[in-house]
């Protein structure tokens, strides 16, 4: 069975990563819906998960909710902490992973978004 694994797991993330279109943006509630069923199916099979909920609060790129939900469901069990590369659905860049997101830059939406977070952040 591991032997598959290590044949296929390769073979899977290209086929994903050919069909990613980096700039596209997914709308913020289908990207939260996606990360909650991977979440609760990964919670189903390990009983257990993070302590703190991952809410996605601007558009994410398609790129960032494909690889978040793909990283979620082949996390190993215990599934106590969440993937780093999970960090791209708040458009924070992570160096070497996925496409560069200066390239992407928010639509104006997200920007206010994020800035009115921020304030809020602050405020606390």
């Amino acid at each position: 069975m591991s032997r598959l694994r290590k044949i296929y797991m390769p073979l899977l993330m290209v086929l994903f990563l050919m069909d990613c279109v980096y700039g596209e943006r997914v709308e913020m509630a289908d990207a939260n819906l996606m990360v909650l069923v991977a979440v609760a199916y990964k919670e189903s099979k390990c009983g257990q998960r993070p302590p703190e909920f991952l809410f996605v609060i601007i558009n994410p790129t398609k790129f960032a909710v494909d690889a978040c939900v793909f990283s979620l469901i082949s996390e190993p069990c215990p599934f106590t902490a969440y993937p780093l590369i999970c960090l791209e659905l708040y458009d924070i860049d992570i160096p070497g992973i996925g496409p560069n997101l200066d390239e992407y830059p928010p639509d104006d939406n997200d920007q206010n978004i994020l800035e009115s977070f921020s304030k809020t952040l602050t405020e606390i």
